[in-house]
């Protein structure tokens, strides 16, 4: 049996829907010798500063730059349900492959990859990759799945991206910019920064953010 991860529900029906997977259960659908279910979102993120060292509780400049040797993940506050579905149906020996069906690009890459290895999944993977919803888009998608391999590069860059809006965050160069001394804020758009640097008064780090394709 085949176990198929959508981002959404809404799109977890849709692709049900198509390969014949009818019957509801609690968090996923089933038929055809497949399941299909699926993430909310994110349902696993990256640790707070906190939980690496109580000390971080409060921000001091004396500790920075708070940059984690191994880097920590937990399942989110409100997600706990379907991450325990999802766990168990990666964990039922029924299931031989899982396949990631959640959106084709960076983002849809790591809410999946995320799942699969907090659950400590290990079962053959494979990649959904279509760009649309239409039935027979569906169907040639599931009819050229890849290996989950041949994106590990576009999941490294997804975990390098996170990472670094991680490290950002917990620098809490915000808390300087309260104080009137920095504003960092990240945008395509130079002007937009500058004319902020005169309305705030205070010194602008910023850098331009980019896309990165697999």
């Amino acid at each position: 049996m085949k176990l198929v991860i959508a981002e959404k529900p809404s799109v977890a029906m849709a692709l049900a829907s198509v390969i014949g997977a009818r019957t509801r259960k609690d968090g996923y659908v089933e038929g055809n010798g497949y399941l299909v279910s699926w993430c909310v979102g994110h349902l696993v993120g990256l640790c707070d500063a906190s939980e690496y060292d109580e000390k971080y509780k409060k921000w001091r400049y004396e500790d920075l730059p708070i940059v984690p040797e191994c880097w920590k993940h937990r399942v989110l506050e409100g997600t706990k349900k379907q991450f325990g579905i999802l766990k168990k149906l990666m964990r039922d020996s029924k299931v031989d492959e899982v396949i990631c069906a959640t959106d084709a690009g960076r983002e849809g890459e790591l809410i999946f990859r995320l799942v699969y290895e907090q659950a400590g999944c290990k079962k053959p993977m494979k990649r959904l990759w279509i760009s649309s919803m239409e039935e027979q888009a569906i169907k040639d998608g599931f009819a050229s799945l890849k290996d989950g391999s041949c994106y590990d590069s576009l999941y490294q860059s997804a975990l390098c991206r996170a990472r670094e809006l991680w490290t950002r965050h917990h620098q809490k160069f915000e808390n300087i910019w309260q104080r009137g001394q920095i504003c960092w804020e990240q945008s395509d758009c130079p002007t937009q920064l500058l004319r902020q640097m005169q309305e705030q008064k205070s010194v602008l780090i910023f850098c331009f953010s980019r896309s990165v394709t697999a």
